[in-house]
């Protein structure tokens, strides 16, 4: 992967997201827990690991292009905390 391609990706990323209101969302994500599930004291949050990603985007008729290590670039393990895809329309 060339770093012409990340760069426009983060362009892409940007361009996305720069409207979010993560407050916002944060907000919603804690509302609906409290609404679901008001005994709670604790969350799951669920990771996928790569090998899961390309087995979910294979089923939705996607291949996983390249996958890296969210803000080290390394390639990902089983001790990844986040992972950037890039993912290709296979039909």
């Amino acid at each position: 992967m060339s770093d012409e391609v990340f760069q426009r990706y983060s362009g892409y990323y940007d361009l996305l997201y720069r409207d979010k209101n993560y407050a916002a969302e944060a907000e919603y994500v804690a509302r609906t827990l409290r609404a679901v599930a008001p005994a709670a004291r604790t969350v799951l949050e669920r990771y996928f690991f790569p090998q899961e990603v390309a087995l979910l985007a294979g089923h939705a008729g996607f291949q996983v292009e390249h996958a890296e290590e969210f803000l080290s670039a390394r390639a990902p393990s089983e001790a990844t905390w986040g992972v950037a895809y890039i993912l290709r329309k296979t039909n």
